[in-house]
Formats: C-alpha cells, structure tokens, sequence
C-alpha cells in the first residue's frame, strides 16, 4: 500500500519551495537518453535525491531534484531518472481516464526501484489535468501555492474502491513500469523478480487483462520511443535500436515496419 504521510508533513510545514518545469515538446537533436512521456506528469521527492535528466530551453540538463522542489513534465517531454541515488518520489500521472500515484522507492546498495502505486479510474473529478495545466500558466508568485494546495487536494483523495482485485492491480503496476522504463534491461524474469511473482504468472496477468502479451507490450513502448528518436535526432538505426532498448537493430527494424507500415530508414523522410 502507498503511504502519503511524509507527503502531507511536507505539505503541512510548508516545504515545497521550488518548482522545475521540462520542455513542452522535445526539440533535442542528437540526445543520448531519452524518455518519451505520453501523458502529464508531477515528481515530487519525499527523500534523497530525484536525479534526472530533463530538456530546460533546449539542452539536455541533469538536474538534483530533492525534497522541497518539484518537477513538471506536461505531455510531450522527456525525462530520464539516473536511479544512481537513494530517493523515494511520488509522481502524479494524469491521463484522460485516470489518475495514478506512483511511490518508487531506490535504496541504498539496490539495484532495482520499488513501485506501489494508487489508481482512480475513472478519475474521483472530472478535470484535474486541466486544472494542473491552468496552474502551471499562472503567474509565477502565486504558482507556488497553488502547485501545493493541488497536491494537497490529491493525496487528501479518497483512496480508490478496488473492484478489479490484487491481480489486476499487479498488471497494472507491471504495465506503469514497463510504460515508464521501456528503454532499460527489461525481461519476463526481472519483471517477475521485481513484483514477488513467478515469470508465469507475468505472462498469465497479459492474457488476463490486456489485448497484448507481455513481449508486445515492452516492444509496442520502445517502439514510441524509437519514433521520438527518429523524429528529433540524427542517430543511427543502430544507435536509436539500442536507446529504445532493443538488442538487435534487424529485429527493431522488422517490429517497426510491421507496426507503422515503413521501415525506420524511410519513416524518418515522410
């Protein structure tokens, strides 16, 4: 279970002093790390440091994001989170059905972060991504506040009726996982190892609770990445393979044109 309440003592003592604010649309060309993100984001580190790169006016920046400061990413932008450093971090994820609470979790010594997440679907509001958007427009003296009192307004939520069950709710973590680190070492097995659950039963939630099995899934969010890459820089068809998380540049390569219908050589001049 996600546990707000070191969240809401920073919020009760006033602590969320700074806010950073990642490119709208990526514009990077030639960039060595990329995280390709779909839908809005808010990071807010509760402990140690959030490491991350993010795009600030059109550079790539590695940024120390530690408790006290908060980061937005709106839909479009990129970010990749180093993981080198201890950190637990609560991100808001919003989409157009849901909202998701994400807590990860990287220790000292640990190789892989831990994730507990919450999920409202449908939302418990109607409008919160807008809302978040309008915050973000406001004058700077006052973004401040209003970033803290919208925090505040979500963890002081109801907590979700779960009506799916534990399953469901370990597919869904396994699918917001995959979703955010597609382009890291990712298999059956690790994916198992992470959840407590065995490489069988990974593949049995898929079937389960998705039109697509697991390997497709993984593939399917590389393969957003890789046309990210393809649009915004002047890489390799290797190189942008190996970014995405492939292996092999020829089975990138078969995968993207059977998914978008071009081969990534002549996809990158339409």
């Amino acid at each position: 279970m996600l546990h707000l309440s070191k969240l809401k003592q920073l919020l009760s003592q006033n602590s969320l002093l700074d806010f950073v604010q990642a490119g709208e649309k990526s514009h990077l060309k030639n960039r060595t790390l990329n995280h390709s993100i779909d839908v809005s984001r808010l990071a807010i580190p509760i402990s140690g440091n959030h490491q991350m790169y993010i795009e600030l006016n059109g550079q790539a920046c590695l940024c120390d994001v530690k408790p006290g400061t908060m980061v937005w990413m709106p839909e479009g932008s990129w970010n990749s989170p180093t993981w080198d450093q201890p950190v637990e971090t609560l991100t808001l994820i919003f989409d157009n059905k849901s909202l998701r609470l994400n807590l990860m979790t990287k220790e000292k010594g640990q190789k892989e972060t831990i994730l507990n997440s919450i999920v409202w679907n449908p939302l418990p509001s109607s409008g919160l991504s807008e809302l978040m958007e309008l915050i973000m427009n406001s004058e700077k003296k006052v973004l401040r506040h209003l970033l803290q009192a919208f925090v505040y307004m979500i963890v002081e939520l109801p907590k979700p009726v779960i009506h799916q069950g534990k399953a469901y709710q370990t597919w869904k973590g396994i699918h917001d996982y995959i979703m955010e680190n597609a382009s890291e070492e990712i298999t059956r097995s690790s994916i198992a190892k992470l959840f407590q659950i065995n490489p069988g039963h990974v593949s049995h939630l898929y079937h389960e609770f998705s039109d697509q099995g697991f390997a497709d899934s993984l593939n399917l969010f590389r393969l957003k990445i890789s046309k990210e890459l393809l649009r915004n820089s002047n890489l390799t068809i290797s190189q942008i393979a190996n970014l995405s998380g492939f292996e092999s540049a020829n089975y990138f390569a078969r995968l993207f044109k059977s998914e978008f219908g071009l081969p990534p050589s002549l996809w990158t001049r339409e």
